[in-house]
Parts: structure tokens; sequence; C-alpha cells
């Protein structure tokens, strides 16, 4: 079975990996090993995890983890709303624009494997954010939020604006976790994100966000090779 080291953002995407790809990737025959990214280690030795600040973090982190030589694949689930300024291939103007986020994720994206120049290394960027996969079937958001009466209206009405969830958009008033936090009052990434996403299920997930499809299906094709 090869292994395939996932280095993740935060708590929310270790659970997502543990919750719905692990055993996917099991019947692949792939074994994925999430890994918190680490943000910060005191001089008493206590460690910090989650979130992304300084992309020498995240190189630095990378390169302790390619020391790894049973690994076959290392992989990242990041978001790319967010994302450090300092990020190979970050452009403010790209950033910006809504129409250029899915050309410019690819350029961070393809910036990012030739930083870390190793043939092992398959960077991914989830767009906008780890919420936008949420919004593949907004019943089970709405379902986490009984009391919410009109929590699925709105949610519908803003999925019915874009052609996928994945379109939903990069600012900090129309990112899909600012508009979760608004429609439902109480969301919280942690508590909330993973239970949503089982709920949800990986197969409607991979058939509403064609992106996140492509980086499953890369992954499957990886675990074919011989």
């Amino acid at each position: 079975m090869k292994k395939c080291i996932i280095l993740v953002e935060g708590q929310t995407e270790e659970a997502f990996v543990n919750q719905l790809l692990i055993s996917h990737f099991n019947a692949h025959q792939m074994n994925l090993i999430p890994i918190v990214v680490k943000t910060k280690q005191t001089a008493e030795g206590q460690t910090y995890k989650g979130g992304i600040s300084k992309y020498a973090k995240i190189k630095s982190e990378l390169k302790r983890l390619l020391n790894d030589t049973s690994a076959t694949v290392f992989t990242t689930l990041f978001d790319y709303y967010g994302l450090p300024t300092d990020f190979p291939g970050y452009s403010p103007s790209s950033k910006s624009s809504a129409m250029n986020s899915f050309e410019h994720k690819t350029e961070i994206e393809s910036a990012f494997a030739k930083d870390i120049c190793d043939r092992r290394f398959i960077p991914y960027l989830q767009i906008h954010e780890f919420e936008s996969l949420l919004f593949s079937a907004t019943e089970h958001i709405a379902s986490a939020f009984p009391s919410i009466k009109k929590c699925k209206t709105t949610l519908d009405q803003d999925v019915a604006s874009f052609d996928t969830p994945e379109h939903i958009n990069n600012s900090q008033q129309t990112a899909p976790s600012k508009r979760l936090i608004r429609i439902c009052e109480g969301y919280n990434k942690v508590v909330h994100g993973s239970v949503i996403s089982k709920k949800i299920g990986l197969n409607i997930i991979r058939q509403k966000c064609p992106c996140f499809d492509a980086w499953i299906t890369l992954l499957e094709n990886l675990a074919k090779q011989t």
C-alpha cells in the first residue's frame, strides 16, 4: 500500500481527511496520513498547530516531511482564501479578481511545486476554502441549525448565484465561511465542518466541486501506478 502524507491547514481539514478520505483511499491501496501545520514552537518545546501565517513555515515543514522516504506521495489541503502573500506565485492583483481566482490558484500551485522541487510533491489549494465543499448540499448545512428557519432558503439562493460551490467567492464579506457565519448563527468551522461534510458524503462533494474532484482523481491515479 502506498503512503501519502497530506499537510493540512487545521483540525477541520484533518478531521475531513480522517472521516471521508482515508477509507476511500484504503480501498485504492493508498494510506493517507494527515498532518496539521505547525505554526509555533516555544522555547519550552510546546507546539501550536493550525493556520498558515508565513510560507517559510510551510516550506520548512514540508522539507522536514519529505525526509520520509517511505512516502511515495506528498500533498496539501490549504485554503486559497487568506493565503499568505509570500507564497510562490502569489499576485495581489489576481487575488482581488474573482474572475482570475481559478487561474491564480493554478499558478500558485505550479510555483509552489517548483519551489519545493520534489517529484513526489503534488500541491493542492482548495478554492476558495474548505467551506466551499459544504455548499454541495445545503440541506445538510441547514440540518445542523434547525432553529434558523430561513437557513436553507438563504443558502440555496447563494448557491444558485454561482456555477459551482467552488465559485462561491473570495472576499472578507462573501467567502464561503463568511456566508455561513452570517447565515447560520453559531457556525464553527472545527465543530460543524467535518460533521456536515460527513453527512454530505464524498461522492456528492466530488460531483459538485470539480477542482476538488480533480485532486482526488489525481491521487487515485497515483495510487494505481506501480
